[in-house]
């Protein structure tokens, strides 16, 4: 009963921590597209990051199939997100890039979630963030091996 208990109170933790970030995240930034699904997100910052890149790269760093990436950049195509140029290398391939706007957009982000890290983290020693990260970590590789 009480190991029950114990993972409802993490469920409710972990679900509230992540409704509060979106709700922050929205807060601070309102004129930045937040409706974005999250994949498409993490294409663009991955791209905002890297610079432009094979679109056959971006298979290989997200670890999905060539048909989902290929979705993901038309749909971020469609919404004029991305820069898609035909690769010199491959006429077949296109190097995918972000355009500049999106790029200020990510980089506004990433600031953002590194204030509410820091938020969510106050009061916690180096060594309590290096648990967290750990926990956090395996949980990931938990979920991840359950695919």
């Amino acid at each position: 009963m009480k190991r029950e208990q114990t993972n409802m109170n993490i469920h409710k933790y972990l679900f509230d921590i992540l409704f509060l970030i979106r709700g922050h995240m929205n807060d601070v930034t309102p004129n930045v597209k937040t409706e974005l699904p999250l994949l498409q997100i993490q294409v663009l910052r991955i791209l905002a990051e890297s610079g432009p890149i094979p679109q056959s790269h971006l298979v290989t760093l997200m670890a999905r199939d060539k048909s989902q990436i290929t979705r993901l950049v038309q749909e971020l195509d469609n919404k004029h997100m991305i820069t898609k140029t035909a690769n010199p290398k491959d006429g077949r391939s296109y190097i995918i890039g972000v355009k500049a706007h999106v790029r200020e957009q990510v980089s506004i982000f990433k600031r953002h979630e590194a204030a509410i890290t820091t938020d969510m983290t106050k009061g916690f020693s180096q060594k309590d963030r290096q648990v967290l990260e750990n926990l956090l970590s395996q949980m990931y590789q938990n979920l991840k091996d359950r695919e």
